[in-house]
């Protein structure tokens, strides 16, 4: 899948030659998935590249040797005479790297090993490194990079491996990964190994092997004296709709420990998402702009280095500041999506399981730094994927399926329900193949993963409880979307832009702001509300560029607000109200040189097509075609007080209505950069009076430039204001 900057598998610093403010100039090409670079040409600014604090290995550039050739700081093993050999020609930046030839009968053992010197990381540590490889031949198979933990008397390879599996082109590629030392670690080591047997002549280069230990302990012992900080908790549950908590309503399911964080806190009833995936809505989350401000709208885009992340701030403020992603080819949360920024530590995996197992493991680890902590704070944010599929059924004997699904012996769904039958089987709905039971049992698999990670929640507030955090603990707990099954009528999965999608919980425990067990019936609020709140905690002035408020420390009420989300990939724009909700669908499609763009968004839809998307559509760019000649956007008008499950589009009955909101959607388009007023000026489909021009005319005022991601701020008469202001916009 092709990725317009480096993908990274590592974690570690950022850094250019270039301020904060400049676009880097580059043309990149990924040949393949898993980190595989091609750079074909940089021009005038160099790339990011991936740097260490302060590397435990300070010569993973090979440029110093011993008198015997072997680079200072490094042992070199091998099977026979295969091993790694220091070279100064071909290198990826300094002067000198290391290469290993295979080559030999195949049924010859060939194995190259190369070992860092031991360095110091106690229980709880976080080890980040990363290497460089460079392939020539055709090999069978990866090398080998990992960190090595000395527990007892022998050293033990640490997990998670590096994700990317894919046998690379000619080109310098990373990987990397971050793991933590388990109890009774004393030191770690670096290694780095080949293992072929292949009979073809295969040559790997390494170059720019570091790696970096991040203490929990060492921050805690060193901010001793600082001001105490306030702790956070930011729990980003993945694909939680409102339906499943017992504090929304749910009269037969059970979330006792997020229902605590209600009791203890603030609920917010009317809460729309920014996005109706994973990317965009969470890189929301973190920065308080709307996808087309942030830029990480598709799957080969990334949350780019200019825009400022919460975590950012908060570091900047004195927190440690640790995170915990679930991750598909490194490219929803992880580094190589650019979701790294501001983290002293991002553990990444492509594994839920591993994910959740990791979060308990490092507050175990850790135990005696969390007790002892006396200055500075903890900000943790913990990517929590379930409920998203596939539906994992953790209560077998309890909830049973009794549809056409169990009389196929090729599928058992008895303990999964995978997305393949998802897709297949459910969403298309066709008769013989499934029916109502199998929806319901798929709904019913849906709610037992919220149970399950209300059950994994408990589980950390028992932590935090024990070492004594909890009590002022601040806690958010928010879903980056929902999930719809066949609600309304023939709408699947997310990605789309119904309420069951759209719609999501927030709740806010903040001892001190929010009053125990309140709930804000009224006010509209969206995700990108998360970032100021939390500033506001920390006690960070909010910058004046985030499109969010502070939902404890202003007066909601009497507010005119609305409620926008865009969904540049599943092609969909939304603006709400309290009571009505305006949907443009599709607002954008795919482009295609071989099909109709608009048969090919159809055929992406669940329901309709009859698998997921392969990876050339996820990758496929889409162009937004609201104020497009030839159009097909068309409208659905929803009154959500009478007609909550959007069975009654009214867009033809109440024309004016849709105006109210047709108005101020279009000129959050024009002020984002997703249409121009000049497109829209000869939308003929919209039929914009000259008055509504104006206004739109003056809300292009507001843009900012898409390649800089920093705001820019204009002087505006006073009318211009008030005709905005009664827009929603200030």
């Amino acid at each position: 899948m092709p990725y317009p900057y480096p993908k990274l598998n590592a974690i570690g610093s950022w850094k250019t030659l270039v301020s904060r403010s400049c676009r880097i100039t580059a043309i990149i090409t990924v040949t393949a998935a898993g980190g595989m670079i091609a750079i074909a040409e940089a021009m005038q600014e160099p790339i990011p590249y991936l740097v260490f604090n302060a590397p435990a290995n300070e010569n993973g550039g090979f440029e110093h040797l011993d008198t015997t050739g072997t680079p200072v700081g490094w042992k070199v093993a091998g099977v026979g005479d295969f091993r790694w050999r220091h070279n100064d020609t071909l290198t990826r930046r300094g002067g000198g790297a290391m290469y290993a030839v295979l080559e030999g009968p195949a049924d010859e053992a060939k194995e190259a090993r190369l070992t860092s010197a031991p360095f110091p990381a106690q229980p709880g540590d976080a080890v980040k490194y990363n290497a460089w490889f460079r392939c020539e031949g055709a090999p069978e198979a990866m090398p080998e990079i990992r960190i090595e933990a000395f527990m007892g008397d022998e050293w033990t390879a640490l997990r998670p491996a590096p994700g990317g599996t894919t046998l690379p082109s000619s080109d310098w590629f990373p990987l990397g990964q971050t793991v933590m030392m388990p109890l009774n670690a004393q030191q770690a080591r670096l290694v780095i190994s080949l293992r072929n047997r292949t009979s073809s002549k295969v040559t790997w280069h390494v170059d720019d092997a570091f790696c970096e230990v991040i203490s929990f302990h060492q921050y805690v012992a060193e901010h001793a004296t600082a001001p105490r900080l306030k702790d956070i908790l930011l729990l980003g549950t993945d694909t939680l709709r409102q339906s499943p908590l017992g504090c929304y309503g749910a009269a037969n399911s059970h979330t006792p420990n997020m229902d605590l964080i209600a009791r203890e806190g603030i609920v917010f009833r009317h809460v729309l998402a920014t996005s109706m995936w994973t990317r965009p809505s969470f890189a929301s989350i973190f920065t308080s702009l709307y996808p087309s401000q942030h830029t990480a709208e598709l799957h080969n885009s990334m949350l780019p280095e200019s825009v400022v992340t919460l975590t950012e701030l908060l570091k900047e403020k004195g927190y440690f500041t640790v995170g915990f992603a679930m991750t598909r080819f490194d490219g929803f949360l992880g580094p190589g999506a650019g979701f790294a920024q501001g983290f002293d530590v991002l553990f990444h995996v492509e594994n839920p399981e591993t994910v959740n197992r990791l979060v308990m493991e490092y507050l175990d680890a850790n135990g005696p730094a969390l007790s002892a902590i006396k200055g500075g704070g903890l900000f943790l944010f913990w990517h929590i994927w379930d409920p998203h599929a596939p539906y994992h059924n953790h209560y077998p004997d309890m909830i049973v399926n009794r549809g056409l699904l169990r009389t196929d012996p090729a599928i058992d769904v008895t303990r999964v329900l995978p997305g393949s039958v998802l897709w297949e089987k459910i969403y298309p709905q066709r008769p013989g193949i499934a029916n109502a039971l199998d929806i319901e049992y798929a709904r019913q698999l849906y709610y037992s993963e919220a149970w399950y990670i209300d059950r994994l929640i408990g589980d950390v507030f028992t932590r935090l409880r024990f070492h004594g955090l909890y009590d002022n603990l601040n806690i958010v707990l928010c879903s980056d979307h929902g999930e719809s099954f066949n609600e309304p009528k023939g709408i699947w999965n997310h990605g789309n832009p119904y309420n069951t999608c759209a719609e999501v919980p927030l709740i806010m425990r903040l001892p001190g702001l929010s009053i125990p067990g309140s709930r804000n019936e009224t006010d509209l609020v969206t995700n990108l509300d998360i970032m100021p709140t939390l500033l506001t905690v920390a006690d960070i002035d909010i910058p004046p560029w985030l499109e969010g408020r502070c939902l404890v420390s202003t007066d909601l009420s009497g507010e005119t607000r609305w409620g926008i989300a865009e969904d540049r990939k599943c092609g969909s724009l939304i603006i709400r109200d309290r009571r009505y909700k305006l949907i443009a669908i599709p607002a954008s499609l795919p482009v295609s040189e071989t099909a109709d763009p608009y048969h090919l968004w159809r055929a992406m839809q669940p329901g309709i097509a009859n698998r997921a998307l392969t990876d050339a559509q996820l990758a496929t760019d889409r162009h937004w075609v609201l104020a497009a000649p030839d159009s097909p956007t068309r409208f659905e008008l929803y009154d959500l007080e009478t007609d909550p499950g959007e069975n009654n589009n009214i867009a033809a009955e109440h024309p004016e209505k849709l105006r109210a909101l047709l108005i101020p959607l279009l000129a959050h388009c024009v002020r984002t950069g997703i249409t121009t007023s000049d497109e829209l000026r000869q939308a003929r489909k919209l039929e914009l009076s000259e008055d509504e021009m104006k206004l739109l005319d003056r809300a292009a005022r507001l843009g900012q430039p898409r390649d800089s991601h920093l705001p820019e701020f204009l002087e505006m008469d006073p009318n211009t204001i008030e005709e905005l202001k009664a827009l929603g916009y200030f």
